[in-house]
């Protein structure tokens, strides 16, 4: 443990956004300590966003992977083969304008804050008194706030209602906002189908992936 940073943190008992719904107010209170987290005077973090898509080859490895799947193969591997086969028109509609966009962000300045980096429904947590909590902070990067603004795209008026406490003027770039959305759709989609495709968890663990790599779907509006 020598080589390690260990963070300790008070146990919260709660429910995460993925199983219950946030109400407006609490939308405006994610949005409100957003901003706080954007507003840091943190500048010069080690990690800062290059608009790249890491695992842009896994996905395609996925794609190619599935083709090898027969009625011999586990259950698990035919259902992700269904999956990914039934959305692919839709999957690679995203992918092509995701590598549009990065080309034109790659060659644009856009202003940097310091993000939480994933507050997705899995990593809100709603204590048994309704206050909102943010999770899982291994993602921390400098990057334009679309970064974590884009996890609410379908609830984004209470969310904006609270960030504009602390960003009065505060206005969402479209074409920011698009890259993150698919980038995350992709990336989630890779990495949950490699899991599955090459398993090296137990089962149990296989069975949560599939059940997340389903949820992302829906999340995203992919499913039809």
């Amino acid at each position: 443990m020598d080589n390690y940073l260990i963070g300790l943190f008070d146990y919260i008992d709660g429910q995460t956004n993925e199983e219950v719904k946030l109400t407006y107010n609490q939308l405006e209170e994610i949005g409100e300590l957003l901003g706080k987290i954007h507003g840091s005077k943190i500048t010069n973090f080690s990690i800062k966003e290059a608009f790249e898509v890491p695992l842009k080859p896994d996905f395609l490895r996925a794609f190619d992977e599935i083709k090898k799947i027969s009625d011999q193969s586990s259950d698990y591997k035919q259902e992700v083969k269904k999956l990914l086969e039934k959305y692919k028109l839709k999957l690679f509609e995203r992918f092509n304008e995701l590598e549009k966009l990065q080309t034109k962000l790659k060659q644009q300045e856009v202003k940097l804050v310091l993000c939480h980096g994933e507050p997705s429904p899995g990593n809100i947590l709603i204590s048994g008194v309704g206050k909102i909590y943010l999770i899982d902070w291994d993602d921390l990067i400098l990057a334009p706030k679309e970064k974590d603004l884009m996890f609410f795209s379908e609830r984004l008026d209470p969310v904006l209602k609270g960030y504009r406490k602390i960003f009065p003027n505060a206005k969402i770039s479209e074409n920011i906002q698009i890259f993150y959305e698919i980038k995350w759709l992709i990336t989630e989609v890779a990495d949950y189908a490699i899991r599955i495709l090459f398993p090296t968890e137990e089962e149990s663990q296989i069975r949560k992936n599939l059940e997340e790599l389903k949820y992302v779907f829906e999340y995203m509006g992919i499913v039809s």
